[in-house]
């Protein structure tokens, strides 16, 4: 009882902080529609716990997340819920983390404000409820580097091995963080420090090779696969560097404006506070490079934390520097903090959620899954998500191009049902004219081939979604 009373007088103002961004997180969640990736992710998951039986796998996704779902699904639990609920306290985790590497870093000042910051970030608030990966492996990228910190190296590679598999990008933050800050000129343990990294590292990385090799029949398929995907990705999705720093000081604010003046007072021989500046200015830059297009605030959750952690020193150096030499101006300047943080909390409540008319076609499929039998090929994970079926072919998977869709008409006569939307099968590159038409002529065969079971009203002749029985 003791000890709790001495965390709780000694951590306070920080338990108050992750208390009120959790009551602020349960308070306004809306119950929402399932993103394109997270409904991929819920029915690997159903997939890797059933053999296969139920659901289905894309190669190139990181397997840890779908696992965790799939368990909370074979449980009897609502994967949806619980692991929006689990999204929730792993973001609290980021706020306590977050705070505990700014504080050993810099000062517990400056790790406050950087919680503070973070807590009322718009993308943490939005992205905490998606399911998408995001989050867990911004927690363990985060874990890892405060265990270096710590000089827990060993177990610290093996965390940041796991967060790198459970979001390909995190290993560009956790490995600059070991290649800027563990490097310390003139000091022979620095060699055995990363080598413990490293140990831990390989050891998980192998682990989930071997795991790979077992699924796929090769360890690196999944980035082989990924490689694919992603050369296709920049022909619809890609914005210039521009672009991505507009939209961050969009949805993040001013606050950024600080995050340079930690380049003056930065200690040069402070190899941690370098290691920051090295990781916040990597991953913008990786960000930047992303091909990317409307879930771009996703992607900055990367970079963010280092940020926010880099904006507090900023903004805690500009109220000493004030308060030294006017205490008026001081305390103007921490009012106009305050009242922005403020504004920021109000604009979470207002945060829309994704929604849309196909809830009649999910009910239906849930409701007739029992009677829905024979190769199942769906074009949006997103309805079938909320079902048990095991389905047979993405129809957009790997990517939606010419091939593709003449790989379709050929094996359409395989096909036993179809869960069809259109508009997700959008032609790579865009434009591309020869596509268009394999597409068309492929939902007019559709149409013609197959009794549409389940055909919701799109208002528009160029939008076809439904389920659709191949005619006896």
């Amino acid at each position: 009882m003791n000890n709790c009373r001495e965390v709780v007088r000694k951590y306070w103002p920080v338990i108050v902080i992750c208390a009120f961004s959790f009551l602020l997180r349960m308070i306004f969640y809306k119950s929402h529609l399932l993103g394109w990736d997270s409904a991929v992710y819920l029915m690997m998951g159903k997939s890797l716990v059933t053999g296969g039986a139920v659901g289905f796998i894309e190669a190139f996704r990181p397997l840890p997340w779908s696992f965790f779902l799939g368990w909370l699904w074979k449980a009897g639990l609502d994967p949806i819920v619980y692991g929006t609920l689990a999204e929730i306290i792993l973001t609290i985790g980021i706020i306590i983390l977050v705070y505990l590497i700014g504080k050993k870093i810099f000062n517990p000042v400056v790790g406050l404000a950087a919680a503070i910051l973070l807590s009322s970030s718009s993308a943490f608030f939005f992205w905490g409820h998606s399911l998408y990966t995001d989050i867990p492996a911004s927690f363990l990228g985060l874990l890892a580097v405060y265990l270096f910190t710590k000089e827990r190296f060993l177990l610290a590679g093996g965390i940041g091995a796991f967060a790198s598999f459970l979001k390909f990008s995190q290993v560009i933050p956790v490995m600059t963080w070991v290649v800027v800050s563990g490097w310390k000129p003139g000091r022979k343990k620095t060699f055995f420090q990363i080598a413990k990294f490293m140990a831990g590292f390989f050891t998980v990385t192998i682990m989930f090779l071997v795991l790979n090799n077992a699924l796929y029949q090769h360890p690196l398929y999944p980035f082989y696969a990924a490689s694919e995907i992603y050369n296709q990705v920049p022909h619809v999705w890609y914005r210039e560097v521009g672009y991505c720093v507009k939209m961050l000081f969009k949805i993040e604010g001013w606050i950024f404006i600080f995050a340079p003046f930690s380049l003056v007072v930065i200690k040069k021989r402070n190899w941690q506070q370098i290691g920051m500046l090295g990781v916040a200015t990597v991953t913008l830059i990786a960000v930047m490079k992303l091909p990317t297009y409307y879930d771009l605030p996703r992607f900055f959750i990367l970079t963010l934390p280092y940020l926010y952690i880099l904006s507090a020193y900023g903004i805690v150096e500009v109220f000493v520097w004030l308060k030294k030499r006017s205490v008026s101006l001081s305390c103007i300047f921490f009012v106009m903090i305050a009242i922005y943080t403020t504004l920021q909390f109000h604009r979470l409540t207002q945060i829309p959620f994704r929604q849309d008319n196909l809830e009649s076609l999910r009910i239906f499929l849930v409701k007739n899954e029992n009677n829905i039998h024979g190769p199942i090929w769906i074009s949006n994970p997103g309805i079938v998500a909320v079902t048990d079926l095991k389905i047979d072919e993405l129809m957009y998977y790997p990517v939606f191009d010419f091939n593709k869709a003449s790989r379709l008409l050929e094996r359409l006569p395989e096909a036993g049902y179809i869960i069809l939307d259109s508009r997700a099968l959008a032609c790579r590159p865009k434009n591309d004219r020869a596509c268009e038409d394999a597409k068309q002529l492929l939902v007019k065969r559709i149409k013609g081939e197959f009794e549409g079971q389940m055909v919701v009203s799109t208002g528009s002749e160029d939008v076809t979604i439904g389920l659709f029985k191949r005619r006896e």
